[in-house]
């Protein structure tokens, strides 16, 4: 049993490892651009980001022929991805006004 769970955490630790890299170079590709939107749009921003993934999810599972090169896990990774970009903006934006533009 412990076996197990020793195999299923280095798993864990694996696939999160590899996503935390590939968010890192995307978010850098994109100009930060997730940060600079999410401050602009606010909490909306995260919730179309996963909206947009989660159709494209439930397409991919019902088996509808895509017309770009995306499998079910790399849907799964960018909704890891978006989430943990979600994270680091919270943890890095605690205490601010979570409206669009800032409630300015």
């Amino acid at each position: 049993m412990q076996q197990q769970r020793n195999e299923a955490n280095d798993m864990f630790q694996r696939i999160a490892n590899e996503v935390a890299d590939q968010v890192s170079k995307k978010n850098h590709d994109y100009g930060n651009s997730y940060f600079r939107l999410r401050k602009e749009w606010g909490v909306q921003s995260f919730g179309v980001r996963l909206g947009d993934k989660y159709h494209r999810l439930a397409n991919l599972l019902k088996g509808t022929e895509a017309q770009v090169d995306e499998s079910i896990e790399d849907t799964i990774r960018d909704v890891i991805g978006y989430c943990l970009l979600e994270l680091a903006y919270r943890e890095r934006n605690v205490g601010e006004d979570d409206r669009p533009g800032g409630g300015e």
